[in-house]
């Protein structure tokens, strides 16, 4: 059995981040999502876990597991015996980190993969920056094409 894990700030959860969840659920029987600790997030962890469950229910995805809020990613993938690291891959990511990071991940356990996944044609347009940027500008009705409803109902 393959064990992965989908990382993320998931701050807030995006089209791209649900496009992959449900392509994971598809591909790995033990699939695990973790929220990453980042001291520089818009929302709290409670509120990505909160957006994040009502998000995957709300577009009806099995996913029945705990959404884990992770702040050591090393012993995380070390304790759910990880062995595929799930990335997606959108126009703001820079993939020199990402290419970094999974050398990082190999390096402290050289059993893990990094499985990189892009978006369908259409999510091409969605990209952290212009969702922080909108949230930055109170365009609420703006980020529709971005997010799930479940985060504009959130915002609201």
């Amino acid at each position: 059995m393959i064990n992965a894990i989908y990382p993320g700030t998931f701050d807030p959860v995006n089209l791209i981040n649900l496009e992959t969840i449900s392509f994971c659920l598809d591909i790995f029987d033990n699939f695990l999502i973790a929220i990453i600790h980042n001291g520089e997030s818009r929302f709290t962890e409670i509120e990505r876990v909160s957006m994040l469950e009502d998000s995957i229910e709300g577009e009806g995805l099995d996913y029945k597991r705990e959404i884990k809020v992770c702040c050591d990613f090393p012993r995380l993938i070390e304790e759910e015996d990880i062995s595929v690291i799930i990335e997606d891959v959108y126009v703001s990511k820079s993939i020199n980190r990402l290419i970094n990071d999974s050398l990082y991940n190999q390096i402290n356990s050289s059993e893990v993969r990094t499985f990189f996944i892009g978006p369908t044609f259409d999510y091409l347009q969605v990209n952290e920056e212009l969702i922080d940027r909108l949230l930055d500008e109170k365009k609420i009705d703006s980020l529709r094409k971005f997010v799930p409803k479940s985060v504009i109902n959130y915002l609201n």
